[in-house]
């Protein structure tokens, strides 16, 4: 049995996601939070002071609601082709990870693709849920996106079942790359 993919429009995912690339610029000399935020919107680069960001939750709600209001039929719209577009697909999908992935269970989880307006799509392995744009010019590439994700969440329970000694969490940068690679 696979998992049923739910897509969702959430402002308040979004905002937590900023927060998330915000906080993960500490890690890595802030190139994600610069490819994800900054280069689609710029209008955070007025709350940079120095070699932080002075930024509060309220003030990114504020901005996160009006991109939402402002784009809300176009999300819409988009979100009823994603899904289409998948549903299309996920027959196929499931039945080729079936074929690499014999024996291993999809892990339980929520499975829900929630919008973002973000230039990253962040995925959540504790709970099984993923972000994917909302707004995108090549609407079918977001059903490759959805299948990227998913290839993660089952990836991650059978590798760590496999080689158990990966689950400590001293190795969760390597897992993740060896993740993205395969």
């Amino acid at each position: 049995m696979h998992p049923k993919i739910k897509f969702k429009i959430n402002t308040s995912k979004d905002v937590s996601t900023f927060f998330n690339f915000l906080e993960e610029r500490k890690y890595d000399d802030g190139r994600n939070f610069e490819w994800a935020v900054i280069k689609y919107h710029p209008y955070f680069n007025s709350f940079k002071n120095d070699s932080d960001f002075l930024v509060t939750k309220k003030e990114v709600k504020q901005y996160v609601s009006r991109y939402y209001l402002k784009n809300k039929e176009q999300i819409k719209k988009n979100f009823l082709i994603f899904e289409n577009n998948w549903q299309i697909k996920e027959k196929y999908f499931f039945e080729l990870v079936k074929k690499i992935f014999p024996n291993t269970k999809w892990p339980k989880g929520k499975y829900i693709a929630y919008s973002t307006i973000w230039g990253m799509y962040p995925r959540f392995l504790e709970n099984k849920t993923f972000q994917i744009p909302g707004i995108v010019k090549n609407k079918k590439a977001v059903s490759l996106i959805v299948a990227h994700e998913l290839l993660h969440f089952i990836f991650f329970t059978y590798f760590l079942d496999k080689y158990k000694k990966y689950k400590s969490h001293k190795y969760d940068f390597f897992v993740w790359h060896v993740s993205e690679i395969f």
